[in-house]
């Protein structure tokens, strides 16, 4: 009946799987299988927790792990371990779930189960990230990569590469984010793993941009935009062509720059995406703002100002405030009043440039 459950699970009928595991904990209870009646309970757990169902999911893993260590069945108890961890992780118990994960890690490897350990590490090492604890992260991480590749498990290790590089990314070690999705991409590349690869290319791209290594960094975000049109992946894409964009306007190619600009818009159009045909709109903006090309600034400054009302953006100020330069140096008066005044308003006067564009205003 586990067997049945369990297919019943993988289907993603979650209420047949959850009534023949409760009804397979009777049946072994009745026949004195306690073997039987933990694994059934772990089993309810796990379907319970792939409901978002945690707090029964907790309740069943804790008897699981209970009745697995009466029993002797050690490798039941980490899994049991592992499972209560991950359902404290979504719960935000990040605490609970970092020492659950560091029981599971220590009995696995008592064990000797290197991949129940490295599995049990990788879980242990996005708590840390989650909690902000960088160092202990990259620590954790950096055990799951030597233990997954003990055990040639290569998307262990592409996981693992890719926490390492996310981890370095926090601690400001650029060169070392580079190195690690090199070899992420490598191996993501060997798993014909397009996601894989779309990820590490974007992470080298960013790196390399953060190093101010924009050649390398136009480069690599090239080849994100292929892999994206082979995905059919629009947001992809749309993230591709703003990375090239901000790249480009970097390194003052302004035409290009637009040019990638508003095929990044018209991606974000067709999806509806307003946050990103904000960023897109709002990327075309600046350059104009930049040159100080108030007459090309003010209708893209004002359809950004559009789709940020839509969106209750919490920078929107920045936008009224160039908006209000914007008017004042193209002889607006007082449009740049309006802008101003509402810009003040919503940053109750905390921000020194609005007020002292405002009192400029209203002074003379």
């Amino acid at each position: 009946m586990g067997g049945l459950a369990s297919a019943y699970a993988q289907k993603g009928d979650l209420d047949k799987a959850i009534e023949l595991h409760s009804q397979s904990i009777i049946l072994s209870k009745e026949i004195g299988n306690r073997a039987g009646q933990a694994s059934a309970l772990g089993g309810l757990a796990s379907a319970h927790a792939q409901k978002g169902d945690l707090d029964k999911a907790i309740e069943y893993y804790q008897q699981a792990q209970l009745l697995n260590k009466e029993i002797g069945n050690r490798a039941g108890q980490a899994s049991a371990l592992g499972g209560l961890a991950s359902a404290y992780a979504q719960k935000g118990d990040l605490d609970k779930a970092i020492k659950y994960y560091q029981q599971s890690q220590l009995l696995n490897k008592e064990i000797g189960n290197r991949a129940g350990q490295a599995s049990s590490l990788g879980g242990l090492a996005s708590a840390y990230a989650d909690k902000g604890e960088w160092k202990n992260a990259f620590n954790s991480y950096e055990q799951a990569y030597i233990l997954n590749q003990q055990i040639g498990d290569l998307p262990g290790q592409a996981r693992a590469l890719g926490g390492l590089a996310s981890a370095s990314q926090q601690l400001n070690n650029w060169e070392k984010v580079v190195e690690y999705q090199e070899k992420a991409l490598l191996i993501s590349e060997a798993l014909q793993d397009l996601r894989g690869q779309e990820k590490a290319i974007g992470g080298i791209a960013f790196a390399y941009s953060k190093m101010n290594k924009l050649e390398n960094s136009i480069e690599y975000q090239f080849k994100a935009l292929e892999i994206n049109k082979k995905r059919n992946f629009p947001k992809g894409e749309a993230k591709a062509y703003g990375a090239l964009a901000s790249a480009f306007q970097r390194q003052g190619y302004s035409d290009k720059a637009i040019e990638f600009y508003l095929k990044a818009q018209d991606i974000n159009q067709k999806m509806h995406d307003i946050k990103g045909q904000a960023r897109a709109l709002g990327g075309i903006a600046s350059i104009y703002y930049n040159q100080k090309n108030w007459k090309q600034a003010i209708p893209y400054l004002e359809q950004v100002l559009d789709l940020n009302r839509k969106i209750r953006d919490r920078f929107i100020h920045k936008t009224l405030f160039q908006l209000a330069v914007s008017h004042l140096r193209s002889n607006n008066k007082e449009k740049a009043k309006i802008y101003i005044e509402e810009a003040r308003e919503i940053t109750n006067g905390t921000d020194e440039k609005i007020n002292n564009l405002f009192n400029t205003l209203n002074n003379n």
